[in-house]
């Protein structure tokens, strides 16, 4: 076996962070083990969770380099938000997370933010106007 995937969710009565420090971090492919998640946060990554490494590789498939830029994650998951927070600042962008207990936080609340934000996760369609609004997306923040 090469590696091993953990389909997450689990059914209810299955354990994820049970199931998970079962994989050998050599096979965890997810990048979720404590080592591998160590190594991301050294900027040592030989794995990361696959969603975050995919937006990296579209950025970098549009050329946009991120040093500087200012970039806001929605959310603080341990499969999306976090893995993301550190790809992004390992590529040299300053990043501000934003979650259900964040008060008052005008990046948060602000409609151009939000408007950006909703135009990054509609990307899906690989349309050119989608690829303009996500590289707009990037490039335009303040």
């Amino acid at each position: 076996v090469d590696g091993i995937l953990l389909q997450l969710p689990l059914p209810k009565h299955l354990n994820a962070e049970s199931a998970s420090v079962h994989i050998p971090f050599e096979k965890d492919v997810d990048g979720f083990s404590a080592q591998n998640l160590g190594l991301l946060l050294q900027n040592k990554e030989e794995v990361a969770a696959c969603t975050p490494l995919g937006v990296m590789k579209l950025l970098e498939f549009e050329g946009i380099d991120l040093t500087g830029k200012h970039a806001v994650i929605l959310g603080r998951s341990e499969t999306v938000g976090k893995p993301m927070a550190m790809l992004l600042l390992n590529a040299n962008a300053t990043v501000t997370v934003c979650h259900s207990k964040t008060q008052s936080n005008k990046l948060c609340k602000d409609k151009k933010q939000r408007l950006k934000a909703y135009k990054l996760r509609s990307y899906s369609s690989k349309s050119h106007k989608h690829r303009k609004c996500f590289r707009g997306a990037i490039e335009n923040q303040p």
